[in-house]
């Protein structure tokens, strides 16, 4: 029996489901001074108690965990790809404002997580 070369037509097995996928999206670890933010902005909270995404009290232009502003930022969230209602869009618009501003944009609560 001869070897089947690349040439021979079906020389390649079929590819594995886990092969045609990308590979997923490394998560990056979050920092810890946004993690503070996330836990007083929120509580750490993405959702009520009734499983409604979590909006500020104070503006209920703030959404989710880490009280993105919706007038504010909307508009880049969606240009950068980010769901701000999802908790992992949320997550990943905050750590991209982060990235790009510093802790700036959540000088609000400044007093709370600067020191905890």
């Amino acid at each position: 029996m001869q070897p089947m070369t690349i040439e021979d037509e079906g020389a390649r097995p079929p590819l594995l489901e886990a092969e045609k996928a990308p590979p997923p999206p490394l998560k990056k670890e979050i920092p810890a001074t946004l993690v503070r933010i996330a836990y007083c902005e929120s509580r750490n909270r993405q959702f009520d108690a009734d499983g409604n995404v979590l909006r500020g009290t104070s503006n209920p232009q703030d959404i989710g965990r880490y009280q993105i502003n919706l007038r504010h930022w909307g508009d880049k969230a969606e240009e950068w790809g980010h769901d701000i209602f999802s908790e992992e869009g949320n997550e990943a618009m905050a750590l991209a404002i982060f990235e790009r501003y510093g802790t700036e944009p959540w000088k609000w609560s400044k007093k709370c997580w600067l020191n905890s």
